[in-house]
C-alpha cells in the first residue's frame, strides 16, 4: 500500500511570512495522487493543523504504520530556514509555530531521521520538500552559490525576529541525522532547492503554486513519467524551473535514484 502525508502552511503567525500557494500544492498534489487510484491520502495538515508537535508525531506514526512492500510519501509546502545547532548550519522546514533561530519549533534533518528509525527494512519512504533550503533536510547535500531573484516570485523563506516557542518541549529522543538511519533502507528526498538556494511560489494562470510542486505534478502527470527513475524526475524538474533562481536536488540511498518516486 502506498499512503501519502500532505502538508501546506500559508498562514504563519506573522502577516509578513503569509504565503499564498501552500495549501494550493496540498490540492495539486492530492487530485494528482488520488487520480492514481492506487494511493490513500492520509488527511492533510494544513495552517493551523502543521504545527511541530503534529508534524513530528503524524511522521513518526506514519513511518511506524508502514509493512514491508509499503511506501509513505510526504509533501510539505511552506518556508525554510536555516539554524545552529549542535555546531553546524542547518536547513529547517518552519511548522506554523516555527520562530526564527529555535530549534525546538523547527524540523531539521535529526528529526527526519528520528522517524526513519522505526522504517522497515522493506518499506519505502520518499519525501517531496517545497521549501527553501530543502536540500540542507538531508546532511548529504552539495551548497551551491545563490542565484539571482526572480521580481515575480515570491520566495518561502522564513523571516521573522529571534524568539522562543514558548510551551513546547521535545520528547528526549536519540538525535539520528538522516544519514545514520538511511543505511540499506529505501529512503529518497526531492527538495524543490540546494542548501544555498531559496524556493519560490508563482502565480500559474488563475492559482498560486509552488514553482517546484507544480512542474514536479506537470511532469508526473503524464503518467507515463510516473515510471521512471527518479533522477530522470529531478532532471525533468530541473529543466521545467530553468527560469527561476531554484534548482531540485535528489538525495537519499543511492541505489533508491534508479526506482520510480511513486510505486504502482
Amino acid at each position: 500500500m502506498t499512503r501519502a502525508r500532505l502538508i501546506g502552511i500559508d498562514r504563519y503567525p506573522d502577516p509578513a511570512n503569509e504565503l499564498h500557494g501552500c495549501k494550493n500544492d496540498v490540492q495539486t498534489m492530492r487530485a494528482f495522487l488520488e487520480g492514481l487510484q492506487t494511493v490513500q491520502v492520509l488527511q492533510p495538515l494544513c495552517d493551523a493543523a502543521a504545527d511541530v508537535a503534529s508534524i513530528d508525531a503524524a511522521l513518526v506514526r506514519d513511518i511506524a504504520a508502514l509493512g514491508d512492500g509499503d511506501q509513505l510519501l510526504v509533501h510539505f509546502s511552506g518556508h525554510g530556514s536555516r539554524l545552529y545547532f549542535a555546531g553546524a548550519l542547518r536547513a529547517a522546514a518552519c511548522p506554523v509555530n516555527f520562530m526564527e533561530g529555535d530549534r525546538v519549533s523547527a524540523i531539521i534533518d535529526l528529526d527526519i531521521g528520528n522517524a526513519l528509525a522505526a522504517l522497515r527494512p522493506l518499506a519505502r519512504v520518499t519525501i517531496f520538500a517545497d521549501c527553501c533550503f530543502s536540500g540542507g533536510l538531508q546532511q548529504d547535500f552539495v551548497e551551491l552559490l545563490p542565484l539571482a531573484d526572480v521580481p515575480t516570485v515570491r520566495v518561502r523563506r522564513f523571516v521573522s525576529k529571534p524568539g522562543r516557542a514558548g510551551g513546547r518541549v521535545r520528547a528526549p529522543a536519540p538525535a539520528r541525522t538522516f544519514d545514520d538511519v538511511i543505511g540499506d533502507h529505501d529512503v529518497v528526498l526531492l527538495s524543490a532547492s540546494g542548501f544555498a538556494q531559496r524556493s519560490g511560489e508563482t502565480s500559474f494562470g488563475n492559482a498560486v503554486e509552488g514553482i517546484f510542486t507544480h512542474f514536479l505534478v506537470q511532469h508526473l502527470a503524464a503518467y507515463v513519467n510516473i515510471d521512471e527513475p527518479a533522477t530522470a524526475t529531478r532532471d525533468a524538474v530541473c529543466v521545467a524551473v530553468a527560469a527561476f533562481p531554484q534548482r531540485a536536488e535528489l538525495h537519499g540511498r543511492r541505489l533508491s535514484f534508479d526506482k520510480p518516486l511513486i510505486q504502482r
